[in-house]
């Protein structure tokens, strides 16, 4: 698995030369593109034996989807756009209409990527999400029901890859719970958060389940 991903807010050629590939979306998937064909010939030669994915960001300046329609590779699993929501709202689901000053924007690239039904890229899907994005600073922030309604979401619209950033590696404190309600989300999506939540209240917590619900409660609030 191979990320093929530009320079995080970088600045774009506009030579004529380049130009004429289109905008950033486009040059960025004419190139994995290309370097699919180059790793496909590797693997008819014998010269690679093993799979290969690739995968393009869709963030900041590629964020939206391609105005070109893309030739899928032969092999449609050898290449996946991974889809960044940067810069979104977390007091609200991604789809929720009710956020029209962040998230309402990222959901239309979203559908754009992944469910338009005329979109020029018909290809695999994944998303990077951000719940400890660096100016987060790491703070014990949790959204659970915000997380589960997202990835069931995804996952309907047809992701099968999906990470966040950055993940800590130690002292989770309330992160356990983002861990554990991330890990259900993927595992069964469209499950019952609050029982999770309260189950896990009762197991890590015992003789406490009650307060450390409340605490959990108040701190998604804060969260948001």
């Amino acid at each position: 698995f191979v990320n093929v991903w530009p320079l995080d807010g970088g600045r774009w050629c506009e030579c004529e030369a380049c130009r004429a590939l289109g905008g950033p979306t486009d040059r960025a998937l004419d190139l994995v593109r290309r370097l699919d064909d180059e790793v496909q010939n590797a693997r008819h030669r014998g010269a690679l034996e093993r799979d290969v994915v690739l995968s393009a960001a869709a963030y900041l300046e590629t964020m939206a989807p391609p105005a070109r329609p893309l030739p899928l590779p032969a092999n449609d699993r050898s290449m996946v756009v991974t889809f960044f929501p940067y810069f979104r709202c977390y007091a609200h689901a991604l789809a929720d209409p009710a956020c029209t000053e962040l998230n309402r924007r990222i959901e239309a690239a979203w559908e754009g990527w992944a469910t338009a039904p005329m979109r020029a890229y018909g290809g695999p899907v994944g998303v990077g999400e951000y719940y400890n994005v660096s100016w987060f600073k790491s703070l014990p922030l949790v959204f659970p029901h915000v997380m589960a309604r997202d990835i069931a979401d995804y996952h309907a619209a047809g992701a099968r890859l999906f990470y966040y950033m950055h993940v800590p590696t130690s002292r989770w404190g309330p992160w356990r719970l983002d861990h554990l309600v991330m890990s259900e989300a993927l595992w069964s999506p469209g499950f019952n958060v609050d029982s999770l939540v309260a189950d896990y209240c009762a197991r890590a917590f015992p003789g406490a389940a009650a307060d450390m619900g409340a605490y959990y409660r108040s701190l998604e609030s804060a969260s948001a």
